[in-house]
């Protein structure tokens, strides 16, 4: 392996996806990306229309989710792990399959929600769109 994607939402199971990311990654020298996808319902922020103080919000946001996924990628690093955050705004299971691609990533590290016994359910919207679109093996991670 070389690289290893793994889209985060900051949710509880966040740690573990990062900290399985980082063990396949040791194991064979491979690089991690994480990735954070902020799901845009508007313009990008620099385009975005209305007052400025909306426009100083939503960078404010942008700076803090920034910050917080810096965090879990400094973690890695710390474990000896070339590692790199990436924010980006669009449609979250859309992000993740073109990131994928442009690495030329060899698995994604993605968890796993839900409690239905019905794939789409176990594995929501997201999950189930990257698993079976995927240009690479996914390992999914269930929330523990």
């Amino acid at each position: 392996m070389k690289h290893v994607l793994v889209p985060i939402d900051f949710s509880k199971i966040s740690t573990q996806l990062v900290e399985r990311a980082g063990e396949l990654a040791k194991a064979d020298g491979s690089k991690v990306t994480i990735i954070h996808v902020v799901e845009s319902d508007t313009e990008p922020a620099s385009y975005e229309a209305g007052p400025q103080s909306v426009r100083d919000r939503r960078s404010m946001e942008f700076h803090e989710t920034h910050q917080r996924l810096q965090e879990y990628s400094e973690h890695l690093k710390q474990s000896g792990v070339e590692t790199t955050a990436l924010l980006v705004e669009g449609d979250i299971a859309q992000q993740i399959l073109e990131h994928a691609k442009k690495f030329q990533s060899e698995v994604i590290v993605l968890g796993r929600h839900g409690h239905s016994g019905l794939l789409s359910k176990l594995l929501g919207t997201v999950s189930e769109t990257v698993l079976h679109k995927s240009p690479c093996p996914v390992l999914l991670v269930p929330v523990t």
